[in-house]
This record gives structure tokens, sequence and C-alpha cells, in this order.
């Protein structure tokens, strides 16, 4: 496993599109909450997402120290990655898993906000962009000036980004939206769970104010294919936590 600090730059062959600005060829995106605490684990979850054909993963609560780019040479994924200093205690951390042979096609190199926001920016066909954003939200148990001052992070951070390109916000946003998708029009579907708690205010008003739509309530599955954490005592869905969303631009839905 080899560490590596600087971005590449050389230039990779882009892929096809559609109509849309997406490349035509099948790319997964999905999130992953394994703390990488254990430099080791990095392997173990590169062959987790090769065992899912996952191409890009957003990384939740790594707990890794500082932040940098790291490559799985045989399992075939790179690693970016942000948290606190070595020299304080880490209970977050965020971070992205790409295909080692996408990882050559990044625009730029990873924007490390915090150890709570990464960005990615990529290339697609047209001259087109994608800028997917990797988030860790604070838990409720947390402050409310904390709690309110994360969320306009990501709003700071979409404010710099090109009208014409494309957004996806995800990762573990500790919030339940539930679904009143009529008091929020192309924000909610009709397919939500759960009570709304404090974090889902929040962020729904992140979404309504950039015209994101939360597309994990757009689809109708079973509630354990929606939630991601039941209350240890009750073992029961009936106020489960829909921690981890996807939040859509609404003009690449």
């Amino acid at each position: 496993m080899e560490a590596k600090r600087n971005c590449r730059s050389e230039a990779a062959s882009r892929p096809t599109s559609d109509c849309s600005g997406f490349p035509s060829q099948r790319v997964k995106v999905g999130e992953d909450e394994y703390s990488l605490c254990s430099e080791r684990k990095t392997a173990v979850v590169a062959q987790e997402l090769r065992r899912y054909n996952i191409d890009i993963a957003a990384l939740s609560e790594t707990r890794l120290a500082d932040e940098g780019e790291l490559t799985e040479h045989g399992g075939g994924y790179t690693f970016y990655c942000i948290g606190r200093p070595n020299t304080e205690t880490r209970h977050s951390g965020v971070g992205f898993a790409l295909r080692t042979p996408l990882a050559r096609k990044l625009e730029e190199c990873s924007r490390y906000i915090s150890d709570r926001i990464i960005i990615l920016r990529l290339h697609l066909e047209n001259n087109n962009y994608i800028n997917i954003i990797s988030v860790y939200a604070p838990t409720m148990d947390r402050d409310d000036s904390i709690k309110n001052q994360f969320y306009q992070e990501p709003g700071n951070c979409i404010d710099g980004i090109r009208h014409e390109e494309q957004i996806l916000l995800l990762g573990y946003f500790n919030a339940r939206v539930y679904r009143e998708f009529v008091a929020w029009p192309r924000v909610l579907g009709r397919h939500g769970i759960g009570n709304m708690n404090s974090n889902g205010q929040l962020l729904l008003s992140l979404c309504a104010q950039f015209v994101l739509t939360i597309t994990n309530t757009s689809f109708r599955l079973s509630a354990k294919y929606k939630t991601t954490w039941m209350h240890p005592r009750s073992k029961s869905m009936s106020n489960p936590s829909a921690s981890r969303y996807l939040a859509v631009l609404s003009r690449a839905v």
C-alpha cells in the first residue's frame, strides 16, 4: 500500500455520455460508514466495494488523522480522506473511495473542507462536470449552534459551484425527514419514513434553498432498505433513523 500526497495531472480518456451530461456507462455511487482508524481497514473496505461493484463510495466516521490520498494497489481503489489532527481525539472524518482508474480522471485534487466535508470534482463528456460532496453531520445530542454551523458549510460549498455543473450531496446526516412531500415540493418524494427531527429540518431547508431532491424518498422500498438504525431497546422500525441520504440537484434528476 502506498500513500500519495500529490495530485495527478495526466490526461485521461473521457467517458461517453448521454443527453443528461452524465457518463453513459453505469457508475455506482454508494455510502460506507466503516471506521478506518486502523490503516489496514482500507484493504477490507476496498474488498467490500469491489464485491458490490461500487465505483465511488462516500465514507463517514473514518477517524483518520489529517488529510491525504492513499492507494490500495491490490484492492483497486484510491482513498481520499480528511480528519482531525493526529494530536486530537478523532470521532469524525470523511472521505471517498474511488476505483483507481476513475481516480485518474479527477479534474483536480479533492477539496478537503473539514473533518466533516470533502468534495470531488469529475470531468464528464462535453465539458460537463459533476461535484460530489460527502458529509458527516453532527449527531442529535450536539449543541444546536454546532449543528446550525455545520449545515452552513455545505451551502457555502454549493454556492462556490458553477450553475451549469451537476451536484451530488450524500453522506451520514443523522437525520429523519419524514414524508411531507406536499410541504416540501421538489425536495421530498412520497416514500420517506420516520418522524422528522431537528437535523431533518435543517437538511430539508438546505435542500430547498439549493433545489436539491432527496432521492432516497422517491422510491417505494421496504423499510429495511430505507433505514440505517433502530432503537437498541425497542428493536422496532416504528421510529427508525434514515440517516443516510443522497440529494441530487433537481435539474439532474
